[in-house]
């Protein structure tokens, strides 16, 4: 399975259509993140549920840098409240309609903008070893062209890249992605803080977090909790593909694990308390 969406051309009319009358559906789940946590295996696997459908792209980045492009916008990458009208009254099944963004976890906006438009909307996070998440991160920054330097100078150099643009993501609502997207390798492991945005406003029942480690262990146990905290029937034919995984010859220096290590320990004590499960993540 291929996470790249190709659309045909009566489907490109078909949304058109949906976005200059208004007729997108409203999602009921996000998948809010984390990037390179398996955020987009589980999406895709959990469209293969036949009570889910998929959004026209998996990663709309409406209510993080895309937000300008307006409301009417985002609701035409859904199924049309026609499909779901008849999915519910006339097949009688339960229907669910959502996407998944990574950058909805950590953006300083992504959680006021869903309590706004979505307020009863269910939410999904997935979380990794920060860790291995951070190298992940870099790898998929160096095969995109976007990292120039070492993976130790682009830790070393995080704060200052990152500086100058916390001010405007603060003041601009509708600022572009840039280095806050792209360099933000320890930012994004501070699942604490980010969760915690999200908990102050939306009740904790709202949201489930699971770790990409149970996911890729316990998959079909994983996607049991998932479909029960969209309130959907169990099912047992999901595939659990894997998509996205990135490869990558060199493997971190001992140092500079250990470093890291020492950075994410007392966030990652923090995230345990608030979630009252400890990950074991060293």
């Amino acid at each position: 399975m291929s996470s790249k969406t190709e659309f045909t051309f009566p489907e490109r009319v078909a949304y058109q259509l949906k976005r200059i009358a208004g007729l997108g559906a409203r999602p009921n789940f996000l998948i809010i993140g984390g990037q390179k946590c398996a955020s987009t295996a589980l999406y895709w696997n959990l469209t293969q549920h036949p009570g889910v459908l998929a959004a026209r792209k998996k990663e709309p980045n409406y209510f993080s840098y895309r937000y300008g492009k307006g409301w009417r916008w985002y609701k035409s990458n859904f199924p049309s409240v026609f499909s779901v009208a008849y999915r519910k009254t006339i097949l009688r099944q339960a229907v669910m309609v959502g996407e998944a963004t990574t950058f909805y976890l950590s953006h300083p906006h992504a959680p006021s903008r869903v309590k706004e438009r979505l307020p009863e909307i269910r939410l999904i996070a997935v979380l990794r070893n920060p860790i291995e998440r951070a190298f992940s991160h870099y790898h998929h920054n160096m095969r995109k062209g976007s990292e120039s330097l070492s993976f130790e100078e682009a830790l070393d150099r995080e704060e200052e890249r990152l500086e100058a643009e916390r001010a405007t993501a603060e003041q601009d609502p509708y600022f572009r992605k840039s280095a806050l997207h792209y360099f933000t390798y320890q930012t994004r492991g501070r699942y604490a803080e980010h969760l915690e945005a999200w908990y102050a406003h939306f009740k904790k029942e709202q949201i489930l977090v699971v770790s990409s480690e149970a996911y890729r262990d316990r998959p079909a146990e994983t996607m049991q909790r998932v479909c029960a905290h969209l309130n959907l029937p169990a099912f047992d034919g999901f595939k659990h593909d894997r998509l996205n995984v990135g490869s990558y010859k060199d493997r971190m220096k001992p140092e500079t694990r250990e470093r890291l290590a020492a950075y994410f320990r007392p966030h990652n004590e923090r995230l345990y308390r608030l979630l009252g499960e400890d990950y074991g993540w060293a």
